[in-house]
């Protein structure tokens, strides 16, 4: 067993310190103990544990002297405290701190608080596996087998039996539970570390993505700062935070402007825009018989480049309480999910963006660049909302209750028409049918509306009804609480029309003789959601009719429309459609050498049994297939070899 010397870690010089002796202050601290009351309730008289939880606040009221001493000299007096509870309770019984003090951000944490008790609040993003240390040794000399206990290594006998005599005995040495922890700050620019040093009863409480606010003492140790964590707290601001009556009706006066809000920016897709916003809010988690059913939204946005995909995503990251953005590309499966690393003490867990997203948003761009392997290891995360981690001795499950907002691009950079869904998607069934809306955005080329982008974006004006972004992370934490539930007549409409649509895919597929993106009982999960959702919106407990006419609508623009494009094309099956574009194709070569150039509308004239738009389609099909090149702005078309 190896004992590492105590060393001195910091120095905290105490000018003009009040007089009181060590025991002075032992015995205030158990007259703080015997006689604190607040609600005709001593909190303090009664331990059943191995540790003692202590307000700090609760200690400033009773003692302002005796909380002063603690904050400028925490080591000594904690100590102290200690003795004091072995004197009340006749046992060892570790000291617990927390406190409402101000939170103190990571980067301002400089040579000034050292050694002094400090809080924080930070996401937790690696664990190290508990390890236990020494506090007091049992050492016996090897000469003359004279025992000792002793709280530092002893190199000397007192016999005279030379140097470094002592041998250490582990089992009858005092130990204690260690782990070392790192959190970062949230939803920062730049996101700094702090080392955490968890000890005793408080080993093992927390695990890769949770958000704490920890109590604790600031200190040094060579060139590397850390805190000695005295007491830690579950951050419950983003799940079961309480409001005020004024500002629950404020919630009720800006419930309208939130579809308004999103996305301010970005001109037009106001659906996507409106999944968006029930995806921030999520549906209702459901518990039945111990399974889980997931509340949170998964979104898809498939389509062509530059259409403003990432930046609905890089909004999303930054409004949602808890927000995650990662890119596809470069990023491994232990990366979104968790890894195991070793150090030089031994194996730690690191959370991966979905962890670190529990509660919230995780973004993910470029998501068609991911390595196929890499997609299937987050199947448990999208859907169970859990990671199973059994690796290096570590065996556990992390959570990660949070939606999924991905962007791609199509295989072919461009999402082609003549093209089925299929064909389009480089992804497989299993990672589609987790997504509850996947929309398909194209780029088409339309003078007016490209017109009304450009004027959208060079006028840049603040719309008055656009909200605060801390307004509306604070209207998706109150509507967040809401359990809406649905009314027998929605629930009626629902399952109709999910009966009806399986019907229409079979029917699709057997046609084509072809396989579409799935729709399986998740796809009737996921209305229930956007139900759900629709209702936290307009702040109802209640899902009515309109809301699952709603979700259904929503469902039919996203995932719906994505099933049928290139199944159904000018209004006519895919085959069919096809079948014409072939002839006209036939057609437009026989009348068009290899080599040779004909106006453009001669080709239109040409095909006169044709109507103008399919013959602009299988011009449009024949330049992707390379048979002819357009040149003079599109006026002249050329067959090539």
């Amino acid at each position: 067993m190896n004992f590492e010397d105590e060393r001195i870690t910091s120095i905290g010089i105490l000018s003009n310190e009040p007089a009181l002796d060590d025991e002075s202050i032992i015995n205030q601290f158990i007259t703080f103990i015997n006689e604190y009351k607040s609600d005709d309730i001593f909190p303090y008289r009664v331990v059943l544990g191995e540790s003692i939880l202590i307000n700090l606040d609760h200690l400033f009221i009773f003692d302002k002297m005796l909380s002063f001493l603690l904050l400028r000299n925490p080591l000594k007096i904690i100590q102290l405290f200690e003795q004091g509870l072995v004197r009340k309770f006749n046992k060892d019984i570790y000291i617990q701190l927390i406190s409402k003090r101000n939170i103190l951000p990571l980067n301002e944490l400089g040579s000034k608080y050292l050694n002094q008790v400090v809080r924080v609040k930070g996401i937790v993003v690696s664990t190290s596996t508990p390890y236990v240390k020494p506090t007091s040794v049992f050492m016996v000399c090897k000469s003359c087998l004279v025992s000792r206990m002793s709280d530092k290594p002893i190199r000397n006998c007192t016999a005279n039996c030379g140097l470094d005599p002592f041998m250490i005995v582990p089992e009858k040495s005092k130990m204690i539970d260690c782990q070392n922890i790192k959190l970062q700050e949230e939803n920062k620019v730049i996101n700094r570390h702090i080392n955490l040093i968890l000890q005793n009863k408080l080993v093992n409480k927390v695990k890769p993505g949770s958000i704490l606010h920890v109590t604790g003492i600031f200190l040094s140790s060579d060139s590397s700062t850390f805190i000695k964590v005295l007491g830690i707290e579950e951050n419950l601001e983003t799940r079961d935070k309480s409001f005020t009556s004024e500002e629950i009706n404020n919630f009720a006066k800006i419930k309208s402007k939130i579809m308004k809000s999103i996305a301010p920016s970005i001109f037009g897709y106001e659906d996507v825009k409106k999944v968006i916003a029930c995806m921030l809010l999520g549906g209702v988690e459901k518990v039945k018989s111990n399974t889980k059913t997931r509340g949170s939204i998964n979104v898809l946005l498939l389509g062509d480049p530059g259409i403003a995909k990432s930046q609905f995503l890089k909004f999303v990251s930054k409004v949602s309480p808890i927000g995650v953005y990662t890119s596809g590309k470069g990023c491994s499966a232990a990366g979104l999910t968790a890894s195991v690393l070793k150090d030089s003490n031994g194996f730690y867990l690191e959370a991966g963006a979905l962890v670190l997203s529990d509660g919230g948003v995780c973004c993910i761009d470029e998501f068609d660049k991911m390595n196929e392997n890499d997609r299937v290891a987050i199947h448990e995360a999208m859907e169970q909302q859990t990671i199973s981690i059994s690796k290096a001795g570590i065996n556990t499950t992390l959570n990660c209750r949070s939606g999924v907002l991905a962007a791609a691009n199509p295989i072919f950079g461009r999402y082609d028409e003549f093209k089925t869904p299929g064909e389009n998607i480089s992804f497989g069934s299993t990672i589609l049918s987790r997504f509850d809306s996947i929309f398909i955005l194209r780029d088409f080329f339309s003078y007016e509306n490209d017109k009304t982008i450009a004027k959208h974006i060079l006028e840049d004006k603040k719309e008055e009804e656009v909200l605060e972004t801390e307004e509306i992370k604070k209207f998706i934490i109150y509507a967040r609480t809401l359990k809406p539930v649905f009314l027998p007549e929605s629930s009626k409409k629902l399952i109709k029309y999910f009966v009806e649509t399986r019907n229409k895919i079979k029917s699709m597929e057997s046609i084509m003789k072809e396989k579409s993106i799935p729709i399986t009982v998740r796809q009737l999960e996921a209305i229930i959601r956007l139900s759900e959702s629709l209702a936290k919106i307009d702040l109802r407990e209640e899902v009515t009719v309109s809301d699952v006419d709603e979700a259904i609508r929503l469902f039919n623009v996203s995932t719906m429309n994505a099933v049928s494009q290139g199944y159904y094309l000018e209004g006519m099956v895919r085959h069919e459609f096809m079948g014409i574009i072939d002839k006209i194709t036939e057609e437009i070569q026989s009348f068009l050498p290899i080599g040779c150039a004909k106006p453009f509308f001669s080709l239109i004239k040409h095909c006169k049994d044709y109507s103008e738009g399919m013959v602009n389609k299988a011009i449009d099909f024949m330049v992707k297939n390379g048979k002819v090149v357009l040149k003079e702005n599109n006026k002249i078309v050329v067959r090539v070899p």
